[in-house]
Parts: C-alpha cells; structure tokens; sequence
C-alpha cells in the first residue's frame, strides 16, 4: 500500500505582494504499518458501535513550488485519532457510517523555516497543516485507507471480520 498517492493543491499566503504555494508529486508514506486500534469499541444506542483508530507516524511528502523557490514539504503526524462509527446492513455485515478526525498533530520537518520572516513561516505552517487535514479527509474514503481500515478493524478488538465489513462512508 505505501506509498499512497495524493492529490497536488495549492494555497495563497495573504501578504503583499500574495505569494501561491503550488503542492504536488504527493505521497503518503507509513499506511500500512502505522494505523492501529486504539483502545476498546464501545456500542452507542440504535446498534451503532463507535471505534477509534491511530494514525500516528504517517509522512506526508510533497514537492512545493513557491515565487523564486522549489523546495521538499516533510510532515509528520503525531497523537492522530480517527473516530469511527459502525452500524450493520440488514445482512449483518459491518458497515461505516461515519468517519470524524478527533485529533491530528502534525510536525512540519521540512521546510524547517519557509522564509527568514518568523511570522511568515508560522503562517506557512498553519495553512499547510490545514490542506492537508482536507486532504487527510479525501484519503480516508479512498481504496489505500479503506483497505487498511478492512485490516485494522478485523484486529482485536474490534468488532468485525474483515470479510464481512462494507466501506462506503453514508453519513
């Protein structure tokens, strides 16, 4: 599964003059040997059965594109927790309902200081931690994470087999 690709974009940084920040030869390294459980499910009301997952140490890697600058993006994700609610099908099998990213740390490694300005920099890091959260939550109803999620989910202890779990997010 590693590394996964992912989808380039880009962002303005709002001072004069406006600079773009263009994103892209992007991957996601650590899929398959870094989402895990996290701690026990517990059953709500209306059959619903919530779960949590870490992603802890993923890597996302891209190539970014500044005015006057080409240069590595290296962020690393710390404490990162994804909520996962479970329902059944009327045939039984387990279904997720909804996914909702609970907590996401990340750790920009590179570039290590966007521009010699502090407050530019600081900014650089913000916006780009927010992309990718949105791009964390394209990923999560994608093949490479719906295929770790099978695995992750048939471990103890959750509750349900790999064969028998649908993954198409409803709500």
């Amino acid at each position: 599964l590693d590394p996964v690709a992912l989808p380039d974009f880009e962002f303005d940084l709002p001072w004069t003059p406006a600079k773009t920040v263009k994103f892209s030869q992007g991957k996601l390294e650590g899929l398959s040997e870094v989402v895990t459980p996290h701690g026990h499910c517990y059953e709500r009301n209306n059959d619903l059965v919530v779960c949590y997952v870490s992603f802890s140490g993923l890597t996302f890697h891209y190539k970014a594109v500044a005015p006057e600058k080409t240069f590595d993006v290296e962020v690393l994700s710390r404490h990162s927790l994804l909520e996962l609610l479970l329902g059944k099908t009327p045939d039984g099998k387990s279904e997720l309902k909804n996914v909702r990213l609970v907590a996401w740390h990340e750790f920009v490694k590179k570039p290590v200081q966007f521009s010699n300005d502090r407050k530019e920099s600081v900014l650089f890091d913000e916006k780009l931690k927010e992309e990718l959260v949105e791009v964390l939550k394209e990923e999560v109803v994608n093949k490479p994470f719906k295929q770790v999620l099978v695995k992750v989910l048939a471990q103890e202890p959750f509750p349900t087999e790999a064969a028998n779990s649908s993954f198409d997010v409803l709500a």
